[in-house]
C-alpha cells in the first residue's frame, strides 16, 4: 500500500470515527468514544488527509508518524485500560486491534522503500 493511499483513506476513516465518536456518547459501534480518543483520531486523521493530498514525501513522513502514534497507543492499551487515568471507561480489545492495525500499516507505508 502506498503511503498516499494509507494517508488519504486511513485519514478519512479516522476523521469519520472521530466525528462519529463526538456525537455517539460513550461507544461508537464497538469502539470507545471518549473525548481524548476522538480528539486523537480527528487530529491524526486530518493531518493524514492533508499529507495524502500534499505529496508522496509528506505522506510517507506523516504515515510513519501516525504509525508510531497508533502503535504506541495500541501497545499502551494492552497494559493499561484507562491510559493511566486519562480515560473514564477505558479502551477495549477492539480499540487495541484498530490502533495496532493502523500503527502497523502506517509504519509499513511510511518506511518501506518508495516504488518507482
Amino acid at each position: 500500500m502506498p503511503a498516499r493511499t494509507y494517508a488519504q483513506w486511513g485519514g478519512a476513516a479516522l476523521v469519520a470515527l472521530g466525528i462519529g465518536g463526538l456525537f455517539a456518547g460513550r461507544m461508537l459501534l464497538v469502539l470507545n468514544a471518549e473525548f481524548p480518543i476522538d480528539a486523537l483520531r480527528l487530529l491524526v486523521g486530518g493531518t493524514l488527509v492533508w499529507a495524502g493530498r500534499a505529496g508522496r514525501g509528506q505522506a510517507r513522513g506523516w504515515a510513519a508518524v501516525a504509525g508510531v502514534i497508533f502503535a504506541a497507543t495500541g501497545l499502551t492499551g494492552l497494559f493499561t485500560r484507562d491510559f493511566y487515568g486519562l480515560l473514564d471507561y477505558g479502551v477495549n480489545p477492539f480499540d487495541n486491534v484498530l490502533h495496532l492495525l493502523l500503527g502497523m500499516l502506517g509504519l509499513w507505508a511510511g518506511w518501506r522503500p518508495p516504488s518507482a
